[in-house]
């Protein structure tokens, strides 16, 4: 298997490369077999960076807990409506980049790590100043997002918002591909209390409203980017290296492509309810997606130490432990994922009012069904990010253009008829439609992903969670009949993955970390197919 093609690099002959692809779909019966990644652990690594993105996500819930609390629902429209422009405009200067040097740092020797890292930073930056003074001077198309007009009184702080955020991905790139997980940890620590901080004080003592979630969001973005640039292991020099350059831009050039699609897909809902609604839909549908973007940043933390170990593996040819890393992460990742999901569909009701208040009671259902769709949305980014790994970024464009189209037309649909719940079902299309043609372009180049655990486990997810709602006309009088039948519920999803051997005990022992694992008697079981 090769990387991009390089010009100081050797391309691997066609015949060796199929070779190579054909081992992924075949791993070792026992992984330890095998030689472990020379760098940091990826189990260390997952603990890091998940230890940084569990402080951001209850940051995040705690922030809007605060914010809907003390704004009104159309101030916070507004301000959605804000990060939408935002995120917009990272998406335009990114060109790939943040994936892009991941893999192309974790992939090169240490010379060129210091070249490839500083010439993207350099590249980024004067980027994002032109952008910014083109946002500064043309701010009538914002309109086009806020046609009531809202937007136009913060319009000033977006260059600002932007371009401290970019630096932020950008920098945590960077550190993905120098295996600094930790550093990542930390930086990600230190944005989300500072963030929340700031947004308790300015909102609570101040009452600047959505000024004073701008303040937060840009101080403490600054404070994350500057501490990532002084952490970072290599020589800061403000130069770039044009072959450099073009070899990342031709690599990133359809991974951009991805982000737009992937943007359109994320904020299509919020453009059409705000169009078709106003602001204060756009906060309710908002509110509900809260908590599955919240679960996708923290799944960041699994894949930013996924991919550079895939990156690595494919490119030192060590395909068979790339074929167990990969075909271990979609059957675990599967089952805790849709356990957890199967949990929020039971509980969405009270999750919206414990934490958002009871004004957006009525977005429950919209959560339960973004909460199964995320499910298949990390299995399908997984696999995506799989096939980027191995060198052809283009196939994952191709996934990705189907979900947006499937996403937007059924989104222009189902909109107008269900609102925020027509967005969650639009969402949940698009994934599911997705994942049976990554995994045909997957064979298509001799990786032979495995799928019978996890499309037991989504079928499984939906009969458990159609069962609860049919069961709510009898049970919801009930108290102590309401909460007994969803600890059945969730017994039975446990005891069906069980039988079906998509599970084991042995699994449950793997997830201890490895110091604990002496102190535990082993348990003794039959391995899962």
């Amino acid at each position: 298997m090769s990387l991009p093609k390089k010009p100081e690099e050797e391309v691997l002959e066609e015949h060796e490369k199929q070779e190579g692809l054909d081992a992924l779909s075949e791993p070792p019966i026992n992984p330890e077999d095998n030689e472990q990644p020379r760098h940091t652990g990826f189990f260390k690594g997952v603990m890091f960076t998940s230890a940084g993105s569990i402080t951001g996500v209850i940051a995040l819930f705690l922030e809007t807990a605060i914010a809907v609390r003390l704004m009104l629902p159309e101030e916070y429209g507004v301000y959605v409506l804000l990060l939408a422009v935002v995120n917009f405009c990272v998406m335009m200067m990114d060109f790939g980049l943040k994936v892009a040097v991941t893999q192309f740092v974790a992939s090169a020797n240490e010379e060129r790590k210091a070249r490839i890292a500083n010439t993207v930073f350099v590249f980024r930056l004067l980027v994002g100043l032109a952008l910014g003074v083109l946002v500064w001077l043309f701010q009538t198309p914002l309109l086009w997002v806020d046609p009531s007009g809202g937007i136009l009184l913060y319009a000033s702080f977006i260059p600002a918002m932007f371009l401290v955020t970019s630096m932020d991905q950008l920098f945590m790139g960077i550190l993905q591909g120098f295996y600094a997980f930790k550093k990542i940890a930390v930086a990600q620590i230190l944005r989300s209390a500072l963030r929340l901080g700031l947004t308790f004080v300015l909102l609570y003592f101040f009452n600047l409203g959505v000024l004073g979630l701008i303040w937060s969001w840009i101080i403490s973005f600054a404070f994350s980017t500057i501490y990532q640039y002084l952490v970072a292991p290599m020589p800061k020099r403000f130069i770039f290296y044009t072959p450099v350059l073009k070899d990342i831009l031709r690599f990133g050039f359809p991974l951009q492509l991805i982000n737009f699609l992937w943007f359109f897909t994320g904020q299509i809902q919020i453009l059409l309810l705000s169009t078709l609604a106003g602001p204060a839909m756009v906060a309710f549908y908002s509110v509900a997606a809260k908590i599955p973007l919240a679960l996708a940043r923290l799944s960041e933390s699994f894949v930013s130490v996924y991919f550079p170990t895939m990156s690595t593996l494919l490119a030192e040819k060590r395909y068979k432990q790339a074929g167990w890393v990969l075909n271990q992460s979609l059957r675990l990742s599967s089952f805790v994922v849709g356990l957890g999901a199967l949990v929020a569909v039971m509980f969405s009701e009270e999750i919206m009012v414990l934490f958002f208040s009871a004004t957006y009671a009525q977005a429950s259902s919209t959560f339960a069904v973004l909460m199964i769709s995320f499910h298949m949305m990390f299995l399908v980014n997984l696999l995506g990010f799989t096939i980027t790994s191995a060198g052809y970024p283009r196939l994952s464009l191709v996934e990705n253009s189907l979900r947006t189209a499937v996403g937007g037309i059924s989104g222009v649909l189902l909109s107008p008829l269900f609102g925020a719940l027509g967005g969650a079902i639009s969402n949940a299309l698009s994934n599911y439609l997705a994942n049976p043609v990554i995994l045909l372009l997957l064979r298509a180049k001799g990786i032979k992903a495995h799928y019978r655990d996890y499309t037991l486990h989504t079928l499984l997810l939906w009969l458990c969670a159609i069962l609860f709602w049919t069961s709510q006309t009898v049970t919801a009088e009930n108290f102590i009949l309401l909460y007994s039948s969803k600890l059945v519920i969730i017994l039975l999803f446990l005891s069906l993955n069980l039988l079906l051997r998509t599970i084991s005990w042995q699994d449950f022992f793997s997830l201890i970390p490895p110091k604990f694992k002496a102190r535990i008697p082993t348990i003794s079981t039959r391995p899962t197919n």
